[in-house]
């Protein structure tokens, strides 16, 4: 038998005044338990892939560890990321974490990229309280990781001593600082969208007010000790090396 858990219900001495015909009683609702059986059991097929609602997957998850089924428990894991993909990422990760499948937490975790935890959303805050506290606690320290790499890049604070700055320059000449609307900016949109896919948009870049300060400020040496009559940043070079560094910040829990 597939499931060490099922062997032993069978295994134990019913009553004498027990009828042997008697069902053995699960929890379960039967829909879970016709989809375990047909995972287990060889001529049957399960094509309900992560079922018609979070709950029916949940449920399935659940039964699975708790009987033991290798196959029910291969199949579900399996399924994590198509999960994510259906059903709400905060609730599959904190699935995931209740569970202590670690691994499928990390998928599960890259998938609520998309997604700012301290939103006022009432739908998205429901699906936080949902979740374990440490789970959740864990979740916001992965999203705060990838915004405080990102603009310890760009160090706005210390151009003068930044590799960073002097590849997206025009000329040698940066200012000691450069406005910190942009870098509030940049901030903020990294905790409406950790995965900072908006940032790798030229429409960010070319139609944010906050950020025309960067692409006009000229270079205070101009007619003294530089030629440049250009902007001092160049923007198509900074959007490329933004870009590069929303690729380092660690993409899982």
């Amino acid at each position: 038998m597939s499931s060490t858990v099922f062997y032993n219900k069978l295994d134990v001495p019913r009553a004498s005044r027990e009828s042997p015909d008697r069902p053995i009683e699960l929890e379960e609702e039967s829909e879970i338990l016709k989809a375990l059986l047909d995972i287990m059991y060889p001529g049957t097929h399960f094509n309900a892939g992560v079922g018609p609602s979070f709950t029916f997957y949940k449920s399935l998850c659940m039964a699975a560890k708790k009987y033991d089924i290798p196959a029910a428990l291969g199949l579900v894991r399996s399924l994590v990321p198509a999960a994510g993909r259906r059903f709400p990422p905060i609730l599959v990760y904190g699935l995931m974490y209740e569970l202590g499948w670690e691994e499928e937490m990390k998928v599960a975790s890259t998938q609520t990229l998309g997604y700012d935890l301290l939103s006022t959303d009432l739908e998205l805050q429901n699906q936080l309280s949902l979740c374990d506290r440490r789970a959740v606690t864990r979740l916001m320290m992965f999203h705060r990781s990838r915004r405080v790499q990102l603009i310890e890049a760009l160090n706005f604070e210390d151009l003068g001593n930044s590799s960073f700055w002097y590849s997206v320059a025009t000329c040698g000449h940066l200012p000691p600082a450069l406005s910190l609307k942009g870098f509030l900016f940049l901030s903020k949109e990294m905790d409406n969208c950790p995965s900072g896919d908006s940032l790798r948009t030229r429409p960010f870049f070319f139609e944010s007010k906050l950020l025309e300060e960067l692409w006009t400020q000229k270079c205070s040496r101009i007619n003294i000790y530089c030629s440049s009559n250009s902007a001092i940043i160049n923007k198509e070079k900074l959007i490329s090396r933004i870009v590069e560094e929303l690729d380092k910040p660690p993409k899982t829990i």
